[in-house]
């Protein structure tokens, strides 16, 4: 793969996930010159890739649900994050969210030789929907904002549909979130005295668990659930999982060393997140991928972009977000015929080499050196 001697920044909304460490891995390979700045708005800590090789700057601004003290801490990191990239000097900018558009766009505009790429996880405008000026605010600044990107980085072909009255002649890549195939190629299915059920990754949308926690009140003598991750939710969630004997809140991991075995952990994959909210509806969360590459069905809300994908690929079930019969169900009819599961597994076994991410790698780092060469 071709070398470049430019420097590559990564301007990130939020403090780097699995899948932004994939993304720098990815660009070690193209450039030996990386950067990270981003807005530790929950005071997160990670363990993050050695491939940052120039440096980590850390932007420590809380994040308030208040919208007036929103806006000033909006302000403040503005500036913060444009004199960062003026000590950063990066000829590529790497961004993702939307706060961290702005500020990019505004430092291409001083410096126009810099290139733009601009990874889109979620659908800032579609948190707002129902509120007619924002969502109108968010509609115009992208219109405004778009035209300074180079290239765009979609993680769902749902996201790219969205967004598509604005990309007139623009560079565009798909980019899901598949897991790596150095991490899970070593995967072996155990046998679980109960059937496991595993929640993994930030832990929010607490209805939707407190919903499976229900489903399976009353099969403890047969059901174990593990919730693995922190999150937005972990406190309350761990209080009320305080009053079920079966549920076992195992916390923070590290993804690298860790995914593996705690997928080991499980029989069935719980992804069943708040499908009111439009980007839930959307997304194309890495549970799925990481499921089908273990061979492990997952269980979904209906009427979303995840619940599509499932029934495409035979890889799972569909449930109502709302409540925990449909959960109850499902669980009871595995319960009743294991062999539900086995069915599944085998769907899973045909495809999963496709869904791992050394597949896409190379037509990322091709795409994104056709706009800098």
């Amino acid at each position: 793969m071709q070398k470049i001697n430019k420097k590559i920044t990564l301007l990130l909304s939020y403090c780097p996930n699995p899948r932004i460490s994939k993304r720098i891995k990815s660009l070690n390979k193209i450039s030996s010159r990386i950067s990270v700045v981003y807005w530790n708005r929950f005071k997160e800590i990670k363990t993050l890739p050695p491939e940052i090789n120039l440096g980590i700057k850390e932007l420590n601004i809380s994040c308030s649900r208040e919208i007036l003290k929103r806006i000033v801490e909006n302000i403040k990191l503005f500036f913060i994050a444009l004199i960062a990239l003026y000590k950063e000097k990066p000829e590529i900018l790497y961004i993702d969210g939307i706060d961290m558009l702005i500020i990019g766009t505004t430092y291409k505009f001083l410096h126009r030789s810099k290139k733009i790429i601009y990874e889109v996880s979620d659908i800032p405008g579609g948190r707002f929907k129902k509120y007619f000026i924002i969502s109108w605010l968010i509609n115009f600044l992208h219109k405004i904002y778009f035209r300074a990107v180079d290239l765009f980085v979609f993680t769902s072909p749902f996201f790219q549909e969205e967004y598509s009255r604005y990309l007139s002649r623009r560079q565009i890549l798909i980019m899901e979130n598949l897991p790596e195939k150095r991490i899970f190629k070593n995967f072996r299915p155990e046998k679980h005295q109960k059937l496991t059920i595993g929640f993994i990754g930030s832990v929010r949308y607490s209805q939707q668990l407190i919903n499976l926690f229900e489903a399976c009140k009353d099969l403890a003598d047969r059901v174990q659930i593990i919730v693995a991750g922190e999150g937005p939710d972990y406190s309350y969630i761990k209080e009320v999982a305080k009053g079920y004997s079966n549920v076992a809140m195992t916390g923070l991991f590290d993804y690298e060393t860790e995914i593996v075995s705690i997928y080991n952990k499980i029989d069935l994959v719980y992804g069943v997140y708040d499908a009111s909210i439009f980007n839930v509806r959307k997304a194309i969360p890495n549970k799925l991928y990481e499921a089908i590459v273990c061979g492990l069905p997952i269980i979904v809300a209906k009427n979303t972009a995840l619940a599509e994908k499932v029934n495409e690929y035979k890889a799972g079930f569909t449930v109502s977000e709302k409540n925990s019969e449909d959960t109850k169900k499902i669980i009871r009819q595995i319960l009743l015929n294991p062999n539900i599961l086995e069915i599944y597994r085998k769907n899973s076994k045909q495809i999963k080499e496709n869904f791992y991410f050394e597949k896409l790698e190379e037509k990322f780092l091709e795409k994104i050196l056709s706009i800098l060469i």
